[in-house]
């Protein structure tokens, strides 16, 4: 659900220029900087008892302290990784390549999935698996918003504290082990993505450098 709406929201903040731009960007910001107990709690008040979350709540789905608020409290926290990190590499890349590919007749919506989201996977994969690990390790929105019921609401962050509320070290070592190894995976798999990409942002620059000459 991240990559599906942060992907657009990235390439169109990069490639476009409109009034109060500055402000979303600021507030794609926020949850990177909200501690995350603030930020489920501006979920909970926003989804609680407003008119949005009485018309969500009545016509379609709970939110608060249900599965669903995991999948919204992760959504909130874990989107800006994929969006920032998409728009920084869509911005490396020139749109030369896109005016040339849709003056030989492909449409936008062509030219983006043909030219430039192939030459930006690297960045956007990079972004995507950050993305997926920060939701993973979620625990601050996810338990304000979701609340934290066992085998209802509970992730591996949510279980870790859980077990150890009720005394059950060895189970909440045994994840936390868990997640010190997906840790090291992700990190390397980052890094070894982001040298790609760094790569593929030299040559570009290379390109511009001697398009200029």
């Amino acid at each position: 659900m991240g990559a599906i709406i942060g992907i657009p929201s990235a390439y169109y903040l990069a490639r476009y220029d409109f009034k109060g731009k500055i402000v979303v960007d600021s507030l794609i910001d926020l949850p990177v900087i909200l501690p995350p107990l603030v930020s489920g709690f501006a979920l909970l008040v926003f989804f609680g008892d407003t008119i949005i979350g009485r018309t969500i709540s009545d016509n379609i789905f709970n939110i608060i302290f249900s599965p669903a608020g995991i999948v919204v409290a992760q959504f909130f926290v874990a989107s800006p990784f994929i969006i920032k990190t998409s728009k920084a590499i869509f911005e490396e890349i020139d749109e030369k390549y896109e005016y040339t590919a849709q003056s030989l007749g492909l449409s936008k919506t062509k030219s983006f999935f043909k030219i430039v989201l192939p030459m930006a996977k690297n960045g956007v994969m990079a972004g995507i698996i950050l993305a997926w690990a920060r939701a993973m390790g979620e625990f601050g929105a996810t338990l304000m918003l979701a609340g934290a019921t066992k085998m209802k609401t509970e992730t591996l962050p949510i279980a870790v504290f859980l077990n150890i509320s009720i005394g059950n070290v060895d189970l909440a070592l045994s994840i936390a082990f868990i997640f010190l190894v997906m840790a090291i995976i992700i990190i390397m798999s980052i890094k070894t993505i982001m040298k790609m990409n760094g790569d593929m942002v030299k040559l570009c620059k290379l390109k511009k450098s001697l398009k200029k000459l």
